[in-house]
């Protein structure tokens, strides 16, 4: 029954710590435009300073816009149809080595209808044969790590710790079209910006004594107890 009893106020006390864990949002560091596919300049973050407590987890919160996108669908089949094709794309946050990559893709789409394949040999995307997407979209992604080896890394009284960042296209694809359309795309281009944010989750150095003060008093209170009860009984 002690035992019981005791496994209670541990578990009890270890939920008090739990309680007090606080959420710090940091600097919301900005990048772009560039276009996709180019170099994206790192960013950087202050460290999380141990002397506010200790770091529980850190989210990557990551949101990205593209903008001036152009893909251009040519039709070389010998008949006229209708299609649909997707522009795809994604903006990519790495913090660190072992810690997952915040990613936010991104998709625009476009649908109408070509003409029959209007020049000989190569396609040249322009004409009636020809069907232009542009347009624009916008995501958000996160990641979240917590495991204590990786998060010593984002710790520090001073310094910065940096967050690289890539985009990419993926394939073009032809989502839908009619029974004789086929052809090629052009190359893609795309405008890409947006921003990270860190959010850390710790629990304070004040916290941390609090529990244990109220683990200790417990335990003290029932070691009294007992032995009123023995008192009682002898």
């Amino acid at each position: 029954m002690k035992k019981l009893v005791l496994a209670s106020l541990i578990a009890a006390a270890s939920t008090i710590a739990s309680s007090h864990a606080v959420v710090l949002e940091g600097p919301l560091v900005m990048f772009g435009p560039v276009s996709v596919g180019s170099p994206i300049p790192s960013i950087f973050f202050p460290k999380f300073d141990p002397a506010l407590g200790t770091l529980i987890s850190i989210e990557l919160q990551l949101s990205a816009a593209a903008t001036n996108s152009s893909l251009v669908f040519d039709n070389e089949g010998l008949v006229a149809g209708n299609a649909s094709f997707s522009l795809n794309s994604s903006v990519r946050a790495i913090a660190a080595p072992g810690v997952p990559d915040a990613i936010a893709p991104m998709s625009v789409t476009r649908s109408g209808s070509l003409g029959a394949d209007g020049e000989v040999g190569a396609a040249d995307f322009v004409g009636p044969d020809s069907l232009a997407l542009v347009g624009s979209a916008s995501s958000t992604g996160s990641s979240t790590e917590n495991n204590a080896p990786n998060l010593a890394q984002f710790v520090g009284s001073t310094g910065n710790y940096s967050v690289a960042l890539t985009s990419s296209f993926s394939a073009p694809t032809l989502l839908t079209f009619s029974q004789g359309v086929t052809g090629s795309f052009s190359s893609p281009t795309q405008t890409v910006s947006g921003g990270v944010r860190p959010i850390y989750n710790f629990v304070p150095l004040a916290a941390i004594p609090e529990a244990g003060t109220i683990l200790f008093g417990a335990a003290l209170g029932l070691a009294l107890g007992v032995r009123r009860m023995r008192g009682q009984t002898a």
